[in-house]
């Protein structure tokens, strides 16, 4: 279930209730909207903004973000397992309880994001930019980081078993 909202005179009104599978979002506009509660699968996202957007608690599992511009938003809660995220810019993005699992998040720009008690297990991150992010709790168990950049991060009770740090 997907639902968009209009913004008018500073209020929220939902315009659209549906599920989406297998919907084609390429390059769409989400500035602004609350998409919090929604489900779909295998959804294109790609080159798609989501500036400044609520995207709690969704259900996008094997979504393509590729070349998003996910900036200022919040994923709090979100499954996301098995989602393309190639080249997307992800600054200050509120990732806290969400599922990430089996990701591929290669050449990210993920810095100053929040990432706690977030699931990265078996993602693919090679050569991302993790740097001024926080994360606590999150598990990176199994995990590709070889060439990421934690430059100025924080990594507190974070598990990271059978991981490839390789050039970190």
């Amino acid at each position: 279930k997907i639902v968009f909202y209009l913004m008018q005179s500073h209020k929220l009104f939902p315009i659209l209730s549906a599920k989406i599978e297998n919907a084609n979002f390429n390059k769409s506009n989400f500035n602004k909207s609350n998409l919090s509660n929604s489900v779909g699968h295998h959804i294109n996202f790609v080159d798609t903004s989501f500036q400044n957007a609520l995207v709690n608690s969704v259900d996008y599992s094997f979504a393509d973000f590729t070349r998003a511009n996910i900036s200022n938003t919040s994923f709090n809660g979100a499954t996301l397992e098995k989602c393309i995220f190639l080249d997307a810019s992800l600054n200050d993005v509120d990732f806290t309880e969400a599922d990430l699992s089996e990701s591929y998040l290669a050449g990210l720009l993920l810095s100053s994001a929040l990432l706690t008690n977030c699931d990265l297990s078996h993602a693919y991150l090679f050569g991302s930019n993790l740097s001024r992010s926080s994360y606590f709790g999150t598990i990176f168990d199994n995990a590709d980081l070889e060439n990421v950049s934690f430059k100025e991060t924080s990594l507190t009770n974070c598990s990271l078993k059978k991981c490839n740090l390789q050039n970190v």
